[in-house]
């Protein structure tokens, strides 16, 4: 399983514009077949700060949803909205799942 972490801080003011088009993204993205999870989570500690906890079942499944329609417009909107670059951070699980299925 492909773990990613991915953090989105707002430009100054974008907040509320940030948050729609990630929720955005959160309601296409689990109707992805191979998305196992894919969760939006606001930061207590920064304002306008964001970090996605997504789970994909293998690396391809991942760049397929690289190139879905609704990541491709959240790319080109993206800009007007974000005070920088998406930090993302891939990882791959090596532990087992709790019900012992690796």
């Amino acid at each position: 399983m492909i773990t990613v972490f991915a953090y989105a801080q707002a430009a100054p003011g974008k907040e509320s514009e940030l948050e729609k088009a990630l929720l955005d993204l959160v309601s296409h993205t689990r109707q992805e077949k191979d998305c196992v999870n894919y969760d939006l989570h606001r930061r207590q500690d920064a304002t306008g700060a964001y970090v996605f906890y997504e789970n994909w079942v293998d690396m391809p499944a991942l760049e397929r949803h690289r190139e879905t329609p609704h990541v491709r417009r959240f790319r080109d909107e993206a800009g007007g909205f974000l005070a920088g670059p998406l930090r993302i951070e891939i990882c791959e699980m090596i532990s087992p799942l709790g019900d012992g299925v690796p």
